[in-house]
């Protein structure tokens, strides 16, 4: 597979609105609907079985399905993420740029230079007898709630085995961070700022909070550290509060996103952070989780997490076992204690920002490896 294909495949998607409606909710750019279309069309052509599913109203998935039909083969799942957020700073965001020999664009790192990866590694397996049956799935909602992936594993696909791709630089990742968000908030009473007496300001006693907030974050940092994700964290933020400058604010509030290592769950972080703001005597509302993502870990030694490395290194002998602090979808897909990996094309550290770019010489190594992997399960 030659750089030509790769672009020509990523220039189609990348031209494809598809941003997560909870990021930005203009029709003309959000949602999955289209790029959907576009999948099952391409399946179609290329003669890849594929079936679409609705996660939710004008949330699809698209599944293309390879190999044998033993009953006793492995099953094998890609799965990639149709959704990308919005960058309001990227400048023609649906245009793909080639860029001192990268490509850029909304989306060529997370997800769709991995999707072009695994398309194009269909392509070819398509052609091969495979021993297992393999799945790939193209989801939805990746970027905010996990809508696809939940919906999809386990009722409509259960893996033996699974690669999620997101940009790795293609090392092979077998753990990471979960996050948990929180609201708190303090109530006072309105007022006009020139009748201060008559109201209750709710920032001053946010104040405390706030101190408290940032004592606990630095504490979490001496905590001891995952072998390959570190110590947790924490973060305040966004905080607001009040309406305009000459009235006595009667709310104030601010969001926390909590980092977790594998092993502490949402009830634990929430227990630790009551314990924390009770001690400030002042009162307090604590909401949520607003959001929760699983950390995720493979098993230490796990045999499939050391099979990927090894038909990863064939092409590519630098990549290596590592863990990332970002949430995918594997926590979801090894929630039910199947051997999961994370492994793509592609930095992360320029997805989410408006020079998000890919070097089309890691899909096109990506396309070699998802095809030694899958050639080599169930063997």
């Amino acid at each position: 597979m030659n750089t030509e294909h790769v672009i020509s495949l990523l220039r189609d998607l990348v031209a494809i609105p598809s941003v997560n409606p909870k990021c930005n909710s203009d029709p003309s750019i959000s949602g999955e609907t289209r790029i959907a279309d576009f999948l099952m069309d391409w399946g179609h052509v290329h003669n890849i079985p594929c079936r679409r599913f609705e996660a939710e109203k004008d949330r699809p998935c698209v599944l293309f399905t390879l190999g044998t039909d033993r009953e006793d083969a492995p099953v094998l799942l890609y799965s990639v993420h149709a959704d990308t957020v919005w960058s309001p700073g990227m400048e023609r965001p649906f245009e793909l740029k080639e860029k001192n020999g990268f490509l850029a664009g909304l989306g060529t790192v997370d997800d769709k230079g991995p999707m072009t990866a695994a398309l194009l590694a269909m392509s070819i397996l398509k052609t091969m007898n495979l021993s297992c049956r393999l799945h790939l799935l193209c989801s939805c909602d990746e970027e905010v709630g996990y809508a696809g992936i939940n919906y999809m594993v386990p009722d409509h696909v259960k893996p033996d085995f699974a690669v999620i791709l997101e940009g790795t630089s293609l090392d092979v990742i077998t753990a990471h961070k979960g996050a948990v968000r929180y609201k708190i908030s303090t109530r006072g009473e309105a007022a006009h700022s020139s009748l201060v007496p008559q109201g209750k300001n709710a920032i001053y006693p946010m104040s405390a909070l706030i101190s408290a907030t940032e004592k606990h974050a630095s504490g979490l940092l001496l905590r001891d550290k995952h072998p390959l994700l570190g110590p947790p964290t924490l973060n305040l933020g966004t905080i607001r509060g009040g309406a305009q400058v000459n009235s006595v604010p009667d709310f104030c509030e601010f969001m926390l996103d909590r980092r977790m290592l594998p092993g502490e769950t949402p009830e634990q972080v929430a227990k630790e952070l009551r314990a924390v703001y009770d001690r400030c005597g002042t009162e307090y509302k604590m909401e949520g989780p607003t959001f929760y993502s699983p950390p995720f870990e493979t098993v230490a030694g796990s045999p499939w997490s050391h099979s990927v490395l090894k038909q990863v290194k064939a092409h590519f002998p630098g990549s290596s076992i590592h863990g990332v602090l970002y949430a995918t979808e594997a926590a979801r897909v090894a929630e039910f204690n199947i051997p999961t990996v994370v492994f793509g094309p592609g930095s992360i550290s320029t997805a989410h920002s408006p020079n998000e770019n890919i070097d089309p010489n890691q899909i096109v190594t990506a396309i070699a490896c998802l095809v030694s992997i899958a050639a080599d399960c169930g063997r």
